[in-house]
């Protein structure tokens, strides 16, 4: 058997059910159980009359995203004879992480950056399935949309430059920049997150190094 149960869901969410008789003429009852021979077996329960299983716990998919369990039957008249089958329950992805920068970042700028160059691109991770929503969308503090100093362009491939607006920095004027960059995700719901971006003014030579 192999069930699926999403992340989050409440315990006692039933997952599926395992089925058995007896081949004999008697055709006697059967009652179901666990067999709690490794840890991750108390993670769910089994109705003894229907093999229904349910959920013992709440699952977070990115911790542990499959469990095997095994679940035994006998005949009520006969407890001696009981078979075992496994089973097998995938965790599904729930949107429930948000996305953040892949990495830190260290952004450099020269006093004598031209406007419109990029300066750095930026990219994110969540730790979500990427098949619940991988698209990101990136964007500039909405206190920020008119940033006189830089830019934020989505170059549609989940990834975002930065890009200067000024002429000229002055490092003896302001040599560190912060820049809060929005990242969302196109999860359901949609999740998002703010980092700040540290951008330093450099004294860099006249080809730019």
């Amino acid at each position: 058997y192999v069930m699926e149960v999403y992340e989050n869901a409440k315990i006692g969410t039933p997952v599926g059910t395992v089925t058995a008789h007896d081949p004999d003429a008697a055709n006697s009852l059967v009652r179901y159980f666990i067999d709690h021979n490794a840890e991750e077996d108390r993670y769910f329960t089994v109705d003894a009359s229907t093999g229904t299983i349910k959920t013992a716990k709440i699952f977070d998919r990115e911790e542990t995203p499959w469990y095997n369990i095994t679940v035994a039957a006998s005949e009520i008249d006969n407890p001696g004879l009981v078979s075992h089958v496994p089973v097998g329950v995938r965790i599904l992805d729930v949107n429930d992480n948000p996305p953040e920068l892949a990495r830190d970042y260290d952004v450099v700028i020269c006093e004598n950056t031209k406007p419109g160059q990029v300066i750095q691109t930026i990219t994110a991770t969540d730790k979500d399935n990427t098949a619940n929503g991988a698209r990101f969308h990136f964007s500039l503090d909405e206190g920020l949309s008119l940033n006189p100093n830089f830019t934020l362009r989505s170059n549609e491939d989940n990834t975002a430059s930065i890009l200067t607006k000024r002429r000229r920095y002055s490092r003896t004027t302001q040599d560190i920049y912060y820049l809060p960059v929005l990242i969302s995700d196109g999860g359901m719901p949609p999740l998002s997150s703010s980092s700040t971006l540290t951008i330093r003014v450099c004294a860099c030579e006249r080809d730019g190094r």
